[in-house]
């Protein structure tokens, strides 16, 4: 019994109270933490694993939450690699497409374990961390190669070195993952795609191959059709695109256009101030209230003018459903542009939306000076003038038509691809082919900015790295060590 009473005593103690209490303190701290650690695990990867790279590479832009957004069928993105040599950082990109919308999901697929697996998708051989996207309703694929997400281009100077020397450069790395992946999400979960056809047969411009990638990855079938030849517009065509033609087009290929238009179509046509000999293609225009006008337009105003080139224009944009898609704060240049004018008299079937517009200060140019200021004349046709312009058709029988006019042949071309002009063109084009969103997204730099410091910059740093701050940590240390000696 006393050893009974002797143990109750000591277990009474303050000391054994203490240690129970901390006890159980620790008990409630560690599954405080287990629990906040699982909530932490559950947030989506926006909230967990953040983007801290200078041009948030990883991260994903607003265009393509609208579009994941909307996505109802199962999707499941699956990583292409072999155990071990997962790209850690494509994972975590991908975790931000499941994070927004719940029917996205993504998988692990080693091909060495299912060699079956791509097989069963595309005939492509695909490279390390590619990615393919599967729509499990519909059962449509699309395959992304590694070399497609993280893109190497090459200076003229760098091709030259690896000709001459056969030594590889570096070039600069991007990465275009969430351009190719959200465009890889469109197509699959896309009934139908709708397809752009180039006229051929009437001396027009060749479409130039960063005008089709664009082009493609909207998600949109491209294709060429001579009128003549194929006896009329292809029943697939969702747009038909007339770029800068230097020859006329026939009576019949214009009764070709206006049934066309009258069942519903749409035409984007491109002009050239060099060529205007194309009266039947000029009078079908000005059918709908859009008159060609001759001369190279010159700008009066400098502050809308590239560079002060008075002949490359920096119109005013309208606002409308183009610049939604585009944004408002895009800016186009058009070289080399003549003017479009209004009719007074506008069919009444005929609504016409402004695009591009001059100031009051434009002229056209009918003859051009070989040398000097280009300066206005009583020969030159004053402004202010169209350079983009929408006509939408509506019709008796049939959906409404649409004629979209541009008046420069440079709008396409490599020239202006890095100003705005290509952004606002997709837009267009996304437009007439009814598609909800515009997927130009552009490729983000992976190229870490080196720090450059001047020579007296390095100078005054090495001072105060080596001379000033361990200078005064001994000077502090010294006084402390003084003032504890004399206490």
């Amino acid at each position: 019994m006393s050893k009974l009473n002797s143990l109750r005593r000591m277990l009474d103690t303050k000391y054994v109270r203490f240690g129970g209490y901390s006890a159980l303190m620790c008990a409630i701290a560690i599954a405080i933490v287990i629990v906040v650690n699982l909530l932490v695990n559950a947030l989506p990867a926006t909230f967990t694993k953040l983007d801290t790279s200078k041009d948030k590479i990883f991260t994903i832009s607003d265009e393509t939450k609208e579009i994941i957004r909307s996505v109802t069928d199962d999707i499941t993105m699956y990583l292409i690699a072999s155990s071990g040599n997962e790209d850690d950082q494509l994972i975590r990109f991908m975790e931000r497409y499941t994070a927004t919308n719940p029917k996205i999901k993504q998988g692990k697929v080693d091909p060495a374990l299912s060699p079956d697996f791509i097989s069963k998708y595309t005939d492509e051989d695909l490279s390390e961390n590619s990615i393919i996207v599967v729509n499990h309703n519909s059962g449509r694929a699309y395959a992304i190669d590694n070399f497609d997400i993280y893109v190497t281009t090459y200076t003229e100077e760098e091709l030259y070195y690896y000709y001459l020397y056969g030594t590889m450069p570096k070039g600069t790395t991007s990465f275009a993952g969430e351009q190719v992946l959200t465009s890889a999400i469109d197509f699959v979960t896309e009934e139908n795609l709708p397809t752009v056809y180039f006229t051929t047969g009437h001396g027009e411009k060749t479409v130039t191959d960063s005008i089709l990638k664009n082009i493609t990855s909207e998600n949109i079938n491209t294709d060429t059709v001579s009128l003549m030849s194929e006896g009329g517009i292809p029943e697939d065509c969702t747009v038909l695109m007339i770029n800068t033609p230097s020859n006329d087009f026939t009576k019949e290929e214009i009764e070709m256009l206006r049934g066309y238009v009258s069942s519903g179509g749409k035409i984007l046509l491109i002009t050239s101030y060099a060529y205007s000999n194309l009266d039947n293609l000029f009078g079908f225009m000005a059918e709908y209230g859009l008159q060609f006008v001759e001369g190279l337009v010159v700008e009066g105003s400098m502050s809308y003018t590239y560079n002060g080139i008075p002949f490359y224009l920096m119109p005013k944009i309208g606002a409308n459903e183009i610049t939604d898609k585009a944004g408002s704060n895009v800016y186009i240049v058009l070289p080399n542009s003549h003017g479009i004018r209004l009719a007074e008299d506008i069919p009444a079937t005929v609504k016409v939306t402004k695009l591009m517009t001059t100031t009051d200060s434009a002229f056209a140019k009918m003859e051009l000076p070989e040398v000097g200021e280009i300066v206005k004349t009583d020969a030159d046709e004053p402004g202010p003038f169209q350079l983009g312009v929408m006509a939408t058709v509506e019709n008796q029988n049939a959906d409404s038509g649409r004629l979209i006019w541009f008046s420069s042949p440079d709008l396409i071309s490599d020239l202006t691809a890095q100003i705005g002009n290509h952004k606002y063109f997709i837009a267009t084009l996304t437009t007439l082919c009814d598609k909800q969103s515009s997927i130009s997204i552009a490729a983000k730099s992976m190229q870490v900015a080196a720090l450059n410091i001047s020579d007296t910059g390095a100078t005054i740093w090495s001072i105060i790295i080596i001379g000033i701050i361990p200078g005064l940590l001994l000077v502090a240390g010294f006084v402390r060590w003084n003032t504890r000696r004399k206490r």
